[in-house]
């Protein structure tokens, strides 16, 4: 209700203001979603998310919040969308970046297993080592697929 009250119009959540409000909605509607399984607690945190986004693309924390929930509902599509475009605003290499980049992975061999595999080989390529608990669970994630150089590397510290 107070979000209809100081934006009627889903343009002025482009306002800092707007914004910050309908984040902090979302992020209780998705607590909500968390401890009860409110499924129209999740439903308003994911359109919260999605009006932020469409006029503030990069926030990091509606991106987050948009994958989780979006993979809760099995849209898997978003989620993967949502880790790869949060991982492309991190400095590469940073714990947070590890973090987007690990979940964007385990989405994409969620939902197309043979496409993860060639992407999970250049990830490790491109970085043999990383911070924990990424790196591991990268490594993890490229065992499970059979990727068979997918031990090499492992020395968990930054790249």
């Amino acid at each position: 209700a107070l979000l209809e009250v100081i934006a009627p119009e889903r343009g002025k959540y482009a306002e800092a203001r707007v914004a910050t409000v309908a984040g902090s909605v979302a992020g209780a509607s998705a607590v909500l979603w968390r401890q009860a399984q409110e499924q129209s607690a999740r439903d308003t945190a994911m359109a919260l998310d999605r009006a932020v986004l469409a006029v503030r693309p990069g926030l990091g924390s509606s991106l987050q919040r948009l994958a989780v929930l979006s993979e809760s509902a099995g849209d898997l599509k978003t989620a993967g969308e949502c880790w790869r475009t949060l991982a492309s605003g991190l400095p590469e290499g940073a714990q947070e970046w590890f973090q987007a980049k690990f979940n964007s992975l385990r989405v994409l061999a969620t939902a197309d297993p043979v496409a993860a595999t060639p992407a999970i080989r250049q990830h490790l390529v491109l970085h043999p080592t990383g911070p924990s608990p990424w790196h591991e669970q990268i490594i993890n994630l490229a065992a499970g697929l059979g990727v068979s150089d997918a031990g090499k590397g492992t020395g968990g510290g930054a790249p």
